[in-house]
């Protein structure tokens, strides 16, 4: 092996202007796939054929209702009142939550005393979906979280929970990945004392990075994958980034 990446580098110094239009070429060709045939991450996730997805699959035939996701609505009423005072808000609150989308069975606070504080200033209802949790849509938490203004407009504080939460996605590249890459140029470059050094393996695994994470998107017009996937491929791109400057000088 050390033979073979001794060859392929010494190849790559010598037609470096044939090496370099090929890198380009080849990341150009991956980014026109990626934009032609990509599709949304799933957040499913599912390993057919084995013991735990059988169990799963399983239990959702025997319970169809005991793998529904479910949320909360919490309701918080000013200071020197109780939830008590509005009542009648948080049932036409509930009344019009009810009506989003797979939303099954809502249970008021004014049900069971465990729903609520014991000042009785907070109180929460809990929701129970008729779908799971890997499978609440964006209009059941548009709906929902609609119908909060009910609340907020009759002067209570009100906020959703659970499942019905539609949570941001991960970012493929956010500040902490910026700051690892920039963290990781100034030991390059005081590693190697110059700016060229430093950058190469930089620029290597910058190229790796983009043409590896292109071709999972490419690759998603073909066959699902699971929304945490990108996110994977960029640490492990960033994980070759950070030992590249181990290398020998």
């Amino acid at each position: 092996m050390a033979s073979f990446l001794k060859r392929l580098g010494l190849f790559s110094f010598k037609h470096k202007w044939i090496v370099i239009s090929a890198w380009l070429a080849i990341v150009s060709v991956v980014l026109g796939l990626m934009f032609t045939f990509q599709k949304p991450a799933s957040d499913n996730i599912s390993i057919p054929g084995t013991e735990a997805q059988t169990t799963i699959e399983k239990a959702e035939k025997l319970f169809p209702n005991a793998g529904g996701g479910t949320g909360r609505i919490v309701f918080e009423a000013p200071a020197g009142k109780t939830i008590d005072d509005y009542k009648g808000v948080i049932d036409q609150t509930l009344a019009d939550a009810a009506k989003a989308k797979d939303v099954e069975q809502i249970i008021s606070p004014f049900v069971y005393e465990e729903a609520v504080s014991k000042d009785r200033r907070i109180a929460f209802a809990q929701l129970q979906l008729s779908v799971s949790r890997n499978n609440v849509t964006d209009q059941t938490a548009e709906e929902v979280a609609t119908s909060l203004s009910i609340a907020r407009q009759g002067g209570l504080s009100a906020e959703a929970g659970g499942d019905i939460v539609r949570l941001a996605p991960s970012e493929i590249l956010g500040i902490g990945e910026i700051l690892g890459v920039v963290v990781a140029a100034i030991v390059l470059i005081v590693m190697f004392k110059t700016v060229f050094a430093a950058g190469l393996p930089l620029m290597v695994a910058i190229f790796a990075l983009v043409t590896g994470v292109g071709a999972v998107f490419a690759l998603s017009g073909v066959v699902e994958i699971n929304a945490t996937t990108p996110v994977l491929a960029v640490m492990l791109g960033l994980a070759f980034l950070s030992t590249s400057r181990h290398l020998p000088s």
